[in-house]
């Protein structure tokens, strides 16, 4: 396998002339620049709609794309819209009024556009979620986003209802704005692999009950007969969180999904394998038992689950092949769960700002394997020079001596320490290579507010700066 370096950072942070990322020129702008670095893979986080709080690993879709990230130049330039004046705002961060205004942009879009039969050829490749996903969206703007508070005929999915919706004008502009939103996707991936970048995708591990996936199988979860969780997904306490995690989403029921021989995640994960180059896996310890607490309950008052993660992988094997995965091993790991990547050997991932946090840790580079990811940190941690900040003097002076760099060269040291892993797979976030004053966090677990808002200026992402990230990736066999 070839040794390869990539970038972590989310679609809506990037440069664009709008007021959030886009599936458009700015895209092409960063694909441009890493490649320069000698980038060659962009693990891109979900490109689903997000949840309230703008997480999209809590989307009410997993398949469904994010419709803000449709770039209205191109619908300009195919003639779908006009007068379109821009946006004129500050990019630092994603401007949420813009996105109010946005959908009437779309919405025109959507009135000009006359390929109907180019619409139907999409339903027909991705028969096994959008007309479910349209319905939803079009009932969630009726009735709200919980389903468990609709109509009972469409609660309980009665078919003929769900019939006469596919034929309202609103079901039709659902379907629209996936279909150039996948348009306007595998645009972009094109122009990714003709810079030989692989695009890497991201799987969530959990549904929010309120989510389209949930509605559609109510079976595949603890729920009761009225859709109440009763018993949620979680964490036990580990180095994300002290107290634990409760994540608001229903526990599988992996027995009843046993019985569709796993329908529901050859769906998942086919529709991952069609889209993108490679992905990572949410949460793998939960292919081979999960946390559940019982509804109300605290986090530490959970217990682990076993479920039938062997027979699930077979599966998707069998359906699939060798599945092109990489998966995040982090947390509260047990000597079933070791056992469990070691039969599996799907690459796990060594996060360096968890190497410090003892004093003989398994995430130290000595001890990486190969197979594996070197990895500064996820969306979930700081990037290196604030992650550097909050560290005590004494495991500053441990990571130095550990790397032998002196206090001048501090992000390159860091940088150095996870490309020269024997790993096949090195992965930074682009905040990482940013001075203090303009980098920023992805996502702060545990935390409401400013997570997935910030962006990155066109004029960070220089020349200057793809040149010595290159040389480092050369010095470590990487480009």
């Amino acid at each position: 396998m070839k040794r390869k370096a990539g970038m972590i950072f989310p679609l809506s942070g990037l440069p664009s002339e709008e007021g959030i990322g886009t599936l458009g020129l700015g895209t092409i702008g960063f694909l441009d620049f890493l490649k320069d670095c000698g980038f060659r893979q962009w693990q891109l986080l979900p490109l689903t709609i997000p949840d309230p709080f703008f997480s999209p690993y809590m989307s009410p879709c997993t398949m469904a794309g994010n419709p803000n990230y449709i770039d209205l130049r191109l619908l300009e330039r195919q003639g779908l819209i006009k007068n379109y004046s821009g946006f004129h705002g500050k990019k630092d961060k994603v401007d949420f009024q813009w996105l109010k205004k946005k959908r009437y942009y779309l919405k025109e879009g959507f009135k000009h556009f006359k390929d109907k039969g180019d619409l139907q050829d999409f339903i027909d490749r991705e028969k096994s979620w959008i007309m479910d996903f349209c319905s939803y969206q079009v009932l969630c703007k009726k009735y709200g986003a919980d389903w468990r508070k609709w109509e009972e005929k469409y609660k309980y999915r009665d078919v003929e209802a769900l019939k006469e919706l596919e034929k309202e004008e609103a079901f039709t502009f659902e379907v629209f704005l996936q279909y150039i939103f996948y348009v306007q996707y595998e645009e972009i991936r094109e122009e990714a692999r003709i810079r030989e970048i692989e695009m890497i995708g991201d799987l969530p591990y959990s549904c929010p009950v309120t989510a389209m996936e949930v509605w559609k199988n109510p079976e595949y979860f603890s729920l009761d007969k009225d859709g109440r969780i009763l018993h949620e997904l979680g964490a036990p306490p580990d180095l994300f969180s002290s107290q634990g995690q409760s994540w608001g989403s229903p526990c599988y029921n992996f027995k009843r999904q046993k019985e569709d021989d796993f329908i529901f995640w050859k769906e998942r994960f086919g529709h991952m394998i069609t889209h993108y180059d490679g992905f990572r896996v949410d949460h793998f310890r939960g292919y081979e038992s999960y946390w559940s607490i019982p509804f109300g309950d605290k986090p530490k008052e959970g217990r682990r689950v076993k479920v039938p993660g062997k027979k699930l992988l077979l599966e998707l094997e069998k359906e699939f092949g060798r599945l092109p995965i990489y998966v995040e091993d982090l947390g509260a790991l047990t000597k079933e769960f070791n056992l469990f990547m070691k039969e599996w050997e799907y690459p796990g991932m060594n996060v360096l700002e968890f190497a410090f946090d003892g004093e003989d840790s398994i995430y130290l580079p000595h001890y990486h394997s190969k197979n594996s990811i070197s990895i500064s940190g996820t969306h979930d941690n700081p990037p290196f020079l604030l992650w550097w900040e909050e560290r005590s003097k004494e495991v500053k002076c441990r990571i130095q001596n550990y790397f032998g760099f002196h206090e001048d060269e501090i992000l390159e040291g860091l940088l150095r320490g996870v490309f020269s892993s024997v790993s096949y797979w090195a992965f930074i976030q682009l905040g990482d290579l940013l001075s203090k004053e303009d980098t920023f966090r992805i996502n702060t677990p545990g935390t409401i507010g400013d997570n997935w808002i910030y962006r990155v200026d066109g004029d960070q992402l220089q020349e200057g700066l793809a040149k010595k990230v290159r040389k480092l990736l050369e010095r470590y066999g990487r480009v």
